[in-house]
């Protein structure tokens, strides 16, 4: 997929896509790339990438976090840094 870049934005575009990722949750690229959707009246939205290891990942209970917490736990030897 091609990438650009904008040189020179318009201070007040800049505040104003700034804004609207912020209110979104969006990043600033998602939100750009709507825009020029929009824009161009092209149907829909371009598509939102995944959102990191959310497929991977869980919930620990308070219990859990405590005893992995414990198990990596290093005590530091103030003479090994001499």
């Amino acid at each position: 997929m091609r990438s650009i870049t904008i040189h020179n934005l318009d201070p007040d575009v800049s505040r104003l896509i700034d804004q609207q990722a912020a209110e979104q949750g969006l990043s600033l690229n998602q939100v750009i790339k709507r825009l020029l959707r929009k824009a161009l009246a092209l149907p829909g939205h371009a598509p939102a990438p995944p959102l990191g290891f959310d497929d991977f990942s869980g919930l620990w209970t308070q219990e859990e976090a405590a005893a992995f917490n414990a198990s990596v736990k290093r005590e530091i030897d103030p003479e090994e840094w001499k």
